[in-house]
């Protein structure tokens, strides 16, 4: 185990496994700025774009993530053809 400003460095081999149960063992997968204070407090030399790829690709976070598409606006429903037409 290397050891950088007094942390232990995460091998690549154990990567995954750690980013896996820490991930889990926060607030019941809690969201990429969690995970990221977690592994900076434990870990040295581990780079924060890691962290949000792991975040970003994990299954159960990305069926919680709440949409942000805009919400469909109400039809506009002519009587004769082209007498409304909207211009965006």
């Amino acid at each position: 185990m290397v050891i950088a400003t007094k942390k232990p460095v995460l091998v690549v081999e154990k990567m995954y496994e750690v980013l896996c149960r820490t991930h889990a063992e926060i607030n019941q997968h809690g969201g990429q700025k969690q995970l990221w204070i977690s592994m900076k407090e434990n870990w040295g030399w581990i780079k924060q774009d890691l962290v949000e790829k792991f975040v970003n690709n994990c299954n159960i976070c990305a069926t919680r993530k709440p949409s942000f598409h805009p919400l469909a606006a109400k039809p506009i429903i002519a009587k004769n053809f082209l007498s409304r037409i909207q211009v965006w």
